[in-house]
C-alpha cells in the first residue's frame, strides 16, 4: 500500500480538535467530529489493506487479525492499566467500580455498547468515567471483526470491483437510514452504535474501491486540475468549519454529518502531493501528529477526566485553562 503523507495529516486535523472540544475549548464545540474522520479514514485504509491483498492471492484473516491486535492492542491496554493504578489516588469506591466494569467491557471490544448504558457523551458527567473514549474504538473493532468476512464473501463471486462497491454501497445506505432515523428517536443508541456508524466507515471504503480500481484518477489537464483544487479546499473549509459549527444539541449523527464525512471523503479521493490541500496537510509538523494520534487520543481523555474528578472544586472555565496548559504535556 502506497504511504500517503495527506492521510496522517487529516489524522492530525481529526485528533486536534476532538482534545480541544475535551478540554472545554468553546470555539471547537463540534470537535467531537474528528472521530468521525477517524471512521472514514479507518474505512478507506483497512479496505485498501484488504481487497489488495485479496486481489494478490495474499489475505489471511488469522494475520490481518494479528496485525490489526498489534496496531491497537499494546497502547490500549498500556493506557488503560495506568488509568487503573492511578484511579485509587483520585476515584471513589462507586467510579472504581464503573472503571471496572469499563474495562471488561473494552476487553470484550464492546464498550461503546456498556457506556450507551451508562453516561450520555454530551452531558456533564462524561468526563467522569476516563474510558469513555474508548468506545469509538469498539467502534472499529467490531467493524474489522466483520467487514473482513463481507470482502471475502463477495470476492468468492469473482473479484470484481463492481461487486464490491455495490455492496459496500448498499451497506453504507441502509446504514446512514439507521442513523438518521434512530438519531431522533434514541440519539445515545445512534451515537454508540455500529449498525448507525457503519456508513461513515463505509464512504471510507468506498473511496478505497474507487482509487485502488482506478475509477477516480489523478488528472494533469488544467482545467480538471482547478476544480480538484476548488472541491479540495471547499471540502477542507467545511470540515474546519464542522469543528466550530457543530455543538452537543446538534442532531449527530445524522445527515448534518455527511457534512464533514463527505468533506474527508473528497480529500482522501483527490489530495495529494500536487494539490494545494495535499501539500497542506503533508506538511512535517502535521503528519508528525497524524503518526501521534491514536495515542493522543487514548491518553488525553483519562488525564481530563482525572482532572475534573480532581478539581472539582474548582469551576469549569478554570479547569478548561489547567487542561489547555497541559496539552503539552499529553503530546
Amino acid at each position: 500500500m502506497k504511504y500517503r503523507s495527506e492521510i496522517d495529516g487529516l489524522r492530525a486535523l481529526a485528533v486536534i480538535p476532538v482534545i480541544l472540544f475535551h478540554s472545554g475549548f468553546e470555539s471547537f464545540s463540534g470537535g467531537y467530529v474528528g472521530v468521525d474522520v477517524f471512521f472514514v479514514i479507518s474505512g478507506y485504509l483497512i479496505t485498501t489493506i484488504i481487497i489488495s491483498e485479496i486481489f494478490q492471492d495474499k489475505f489471511s484473516l488469522i494475520n490481518f487479525y494479528e496485525r490489526r491486535a498489534r496496531r491497537i492492542l499494546p497502547a490500549l491496554f498500556f493506557v488503560s492499566i495506568i488509568t487503573l493504578i492511578i484511579s485509587p489516588f483520585i476515584l471513589v469506591s462507586e467510579q472504581i467500580m464503573d472503571l471496572g466494569q469499563s474495562l471488561f467491557s473494552i476487553s470484550v471490544f464492546a464498550s461503546n455498547y456498556f457506556f450507551y448504558t451508562e453516561i450520555d457523551y454530551f452531558n456533564e458527567f462524561s468526563l467522569l468515567n476516563p474510558l469513555l473514549h474508548t468506545w469509538s474504538l469498539a467502534v472499529e473493532e467490531q467493524f474489522y471483526i466483520f467487514f473482513p468476512l463481507l470482502l471475502i464473501a463477495l470476492t468468492r463471486f469473482g473479484k470484481r470491483y463492481i461487486y464490491i462497491l455495490s455492496a459496500i454501497l448498499l451497506v453504507c445506505l441502509l446504514s446512514l437510514f439507521a442513523s438518521v432515523e434512530l438519531a431522533s428517536i434514541n440519539r445515545d443508541f445512534a451515537f454508540y452504535s455500529l449498525h448507525t456508524r457503519a456508513w461513515e466507515l463505509m464512504i471510507g471504503a468506498i473511496a478505497s474501491v474507487l482509487l485502488y480500481a482506478n475509477y477516480i484518477r489523478p488528472t494533469k489537464q488544467s482545467n480538471y486540475f482547478i476544480i480538484n483544487e476548488i472541491l479540495l479546499l471547499i471540502s477542507l473549509m467545511i470540515l474546519l468549519l464542522s469543528f466550530t459549527l457543530f455543538t452537543s444539541s446538534t442532531l449527530h449523527p445524522g445527515l448534518m454529518t455527511l457534512m464533514p464525512v463527505m468533506a474527508t471523503f473528497f480529500i482522501i479521493l483527490y489530495a495529494n502531493q500536487k494539490s494545494f490541500v495535499g501539500t497542506l496537510l503533508g506538511h512535517n509538523a502535521l503528519v508528525k501528529i497524524g503518526l501521534w494520534s491514536y495515542s493522543l487520543y487514548l491518553i488525553h481523555y483519562p488525564i481530563y477526566s482525572y482532572i475534573d474528578i480532581y478539581f472539582d472544586f474548582i469551576n469549569t472555565n478554570e479547569r478548561t485553562a489547567i487542561k489547555i496548559t497541559i496539552i503539552p504535556l499529553i503530546f
